[in-house]
């Protein structure tokens, strides 16, 4: 019973090859974790063409005259209560500085009533991103914190005018 165990020439390389292999697997994991993490702090390239075309709006267009535009659309298109779909604007009655923000037109617009406020929202984009501009008077207001999850930030231009886009970042 003095029996030795016997020697099993290259398991300790077997094993030495093991743990290697599992220390470059948790190493690979935790580069990939940081990598993500690192391309999710990038911002998009339609992310910030998006925020640069309400920068530039801003910038190019008097907020009055297109509050003008848009309360006439609502009286124009009359809008059924809670009509989140709302009745279209056609692309060739959108004024063109409205038009001319981004390199593409607007995808939609329409005139919308929501909980008792009617407004006239813009859509642009499409695929995977789109971002929103929303024309009302001086009383229609959204909350900064949207309850929108697709929507999640809702930023002032001036009372009743906004601009949200689909992301998760705040305003570059």
């Amino acid at each position: 019973m003095n029996e030795v165990p016997p020697i099993i020439v290259g398991a300790s390389k077997a094993k030495k090859f093991f743990l290697l292999v599992i220390v470059f697997v948790f190493a690979a994991i935790i580069a990939g974790v940081v990598a993500f993490k690192y391309l999710l702090s990038i911002p998009d390239k339609s992310l910030i063409q998006a925020d640069e075309g309400f920068k530039k709006a801003k910038i190019t267009i008097d907020p009055e005259e297109l509050r003008a535009w848009a309360l006439a659309e609502i009286v124009k298109r009359q809008p059924v209560a809670n009509d989140i779909e709302g009745n279209g604007i056609p692309n060739s009655e959108i004024p063109n500085y409205i038009k001319n923000l981004y390199s593409d037109f607007p995808e939609d617009a329409a005139v919308v009533k929501e909980s008792g406020d009617s407004y006239v929202r813009i859509f642009w984009g499409g695929g995977f991103f789109h971002w929103v501009m929303e024309v009302g008077d001086t009383n229609f207001s959204e909350p900064f914190n949207s309850s929108n999850p697709e929507y999640p930030y809702n930023f002032e231009w001036v009372k009743g005018i906004y601009y949200t886009r689909e992301a998760n970042r705040k305003f570059q």
